[in-house]
């Protein structure tokens, strides 16, 4: 961001949404979810306590929508606006998507959503119903609190404080998100010391599955959308082939179990350091009308040909009113792109 543009948002800011809302409040807004959990077993966890929301939060917040006058629609409903235009309905947009398929989006989640008539998407990757995620995040959390240092990768790294723990979490968070699926595996036996069989019960605690997916594809306000196969960073994917295998893979396995078409992809991690023009293109040529992004924006009309990148705001404990207005506004757009309304790839 150059002097200019810190200027304009410093404007932005002061105006309080003034100036921003009608220039880069854009049509409405996606929200990235992960778990639902209530607060005793959310404050479980240190360095993943935001990887879920409590049920009394996200209805305080889907209140809080109402209360500003927003309306909720399904990705379905988001891609004919997107194509056809709002129509005489001006109203501001909310669709709501849960990333990965934990078991707890349909205990406490669901019954929020249905509470308010509110369509949402839940986006599955595959190893979680089939019960071979390396659930890593976890894992690595749980290594590093209860350690005063570990090895990795054949060098000691010191973990006796809080300090140092988070630092050691955060550093080794970024080289795991970033391996192939063959490394993290290897991770995950030789670091972790996680068998097969060990890996299969922690997941099926978590997750949803098959049979819970298909249920919950009755469901009315439940779509269901594709993760990939294994939950990998895709750009980090060398080979194109193996690219689209992790895709389509996940895909097929996806459409035989619902017998319908899986129409809406999520990429994995979704920062623009995981998916960048080669993966928009085979979520395209596989025949998906929507992929999203864990990327920071609002949607807007030219989304029409950005289909394939559509931005999405995390939703969580941790984000203040104030923070929610300013992605409702357009600040945190702004800040985050400047004038681009979309990315272009």
């Amino acid at each position: 961001m150059n002097w200019f543009e810190q200027k304009i948002l410093g404007l932005l800011v002061k105006t309080h949404g003034k100036i921003s809302k009608p220039l880069f409040g854009g049509l409405g807004h996606i929200f990235m979810l992960h778990r639902v959990l209530p607060d005793n077993l959310r404050n479980q966890f240190t360095y993943n306590r935001d990887l879920a929301i409590t049920p009394e939060f996200l209805e305080e917040s889907i209140q809080y929508f109402i209360k500003e006058g927003y309306q909720f629609v399904s990705l379905d409903e988001l891609n004919i606006i997107l194509n056809q235009g709002l129509g005489s309905n001006k109203k501001k947009l909310i669709c709501f998507t849960l990333d990965d398929g934990y078991k707890d989006n349909w205990q406490y989640g669901l019954p929020v959503f249905k509470k308010y008539n509110i369509p949402i998407t839940l986006y599955v990757t595959n190893c979680f119903p089939n019960y071979t995620a390396n659930l890593w995040w976890y894992w690595l959390e749980e290594k590093i609190s209860r350690n005063s240092s570990v090895i990795f990768n054949k060098v000691e790294y010191s973990c006796n404080s809080e300090k140092k723990k988070l630092e050691l979490y955060n550093k080794l968070r970024i080289f795991l998100k970033n391996s192939s699926i063959e490394e993290i595996r290897a991770i995950a036996r030789d670091f972790f010391d996680k068998t097969d069989e060990i890996i299969k019960s922690e997941v099926e605690n978590l997750s949803l599955s098959w049979s819970d997916i298909q249920e919950l594809n009755q469901e009315e306000l439940v779509t269901i959308g594709a993760h990939t196969q294994n939950h990998v960073s895709l750009k980090h994917i060398k080979l194109e082939d193996d690219l689209r295998k992790e895709i389509q893979t996940a895909k097929i396995e996806l459409e035989t179990y619902l017998g319908e078409k899986v129409k809406h992809f999520a990429y994995p991690y979704g920062g623009l350091e995981d998916a960048g023009a080669r993966e928009y293109r085979m979520v395209k040529d596989l025949g998906f009308d929507t992929a999203t992004l864990n990327y920071a924006g609002n949607i807007f009309n030219q989304h029409k040909s950005s289909i394939f990148a559509l931005p999405r705001y995390p939703l969580g404990n941790s984000i203040s009113r104030e923070k929610l207005n300013y992605f409702l506004n357009g600040v945190y757009h702004f800040s985050t792109n400047q004038f681009n309304k979309t990315i272009n790839y």
